[in-house]
């Protein structure tokens, strides 16, 4: 019995697993960010929700920049060229 005590209460202080950022309801969809990006001559590579916006890659004429981007206006918030 003191066993199964123990176990219960390991379980109770076990720490939660991470959660990955999940898009909002209100946000824009992928397919809607994608063309947001194709408008602007980007071609979408990966994109992610990240805390309070989309964040990707994007390669324009030869070129692969990271984008934040507005979740619910899919307005680029930045624009910069990748350096990895």
């Amino acid at each position: 019995m003191k066993t199964l005590a123990l176990i219960a209460t390991g379980l109770m202080i076990a720490p939660a697993p991470a959660r990955a950022d999940q898009p909002g309801q209100d946000w824009i969809s992928i397919g809607q960010a994608e063309r947001v990006l194709h408008r602007e001559g980007y071609r979408l590579i990966e994109i992610e929700p990240e805390d309070d916006h989309w964040e990707g890659e994007a390669t324009r004429h030869g070129r692969t920049w990271d984008f934040r981007m507005s979740p619910k206006t899919g307005r680029i918030i930045a624009m910069e060229p990748d350096t990895d």
